[in-house]
């Protein structure tokens, strides 16, 4: 007898993608599980002097280079994908340790006429790619401002958000939830 009413109040019950997606984010936060991994050894809480020794060490053995205007590190990830792509990526810090990381990326030969590698492909490709770096498990698809698709994955703290920008770029971010917490619930400790 108890249990009809309680149907009828589920299905009526609908939970947001915001309501799902912070609902993901306390529960892992909960665990105090520290992921720190980006790639190639890059990981969030790295110094930020570790962080441009690192970046010059790759730099000098032609596995990364500037962008042209030396606001980002470039990376070439020339395989993992269907089609080469470019990882474009500048850190954000605080208190000298990188706390997020955002990245633009396409395909290199991204051209108006290869359809099949516009962002939406792309954005696809890397959800694949990240689910056999990081596992397969939470993964949000979540309708983004812009209407389009949000991919995200929380793993204790560390959050990577995978976003459609244009119908060539791709948004990738990894940030460190406890520090982006801190900052929020404290904004002059940054």
């Amino acid at each position: 007898m108890f249990l009809i009413p309680w149907l009828i109040v589920c299905s009526c019950y609908h939970v947001s993608d915001a309501e799902r997606y912070q609902m993901l984010v306390l529960a892992e936060m909960k665990t105090d599980i520290k992921r720190n991994s980006i790639f190639l050894h890059l990981k969030l809480g790295m110094g930020e002097k570790e962080f441009y020794d690192y970046c010059w060490k790759m730099n000098a053995k032609k596995l990364f280079s500037n962008s042209h205007d030396n606001s980002a590190v470039v990376y070439y990830l020339n395989k993992d994908l269907k089609s080469p792509a470019i990882f474009k990526f500048s850190p954000e810090f605080s208190q000298g340790k990188l706390f997020k990381m955002k990245i633009c990326a396409y395909y290199t030969a991204f051209a108006p006429w290869n359809q099949q590698l516009f962002a939406d492909s792309l954005q696809l490709d890397l959800v694949g790619l990240f689910k056999t770096w990081y596992g397969p498990k939470n993964y949000l698809r979540i309708k983004s401002v812009t209407g389009g698709l949000s991919l995200i994955r929380v793993d204790g703290n560390r959050q990577i958000k995978i976003q459609k920008l244009s119908e060539k770029d791709v948004s990738i971010e990894y940030t460190d939830l406890f520090i982006e917490k801190l900052l929020h619930d404290n904004p002059s400790s940054s």
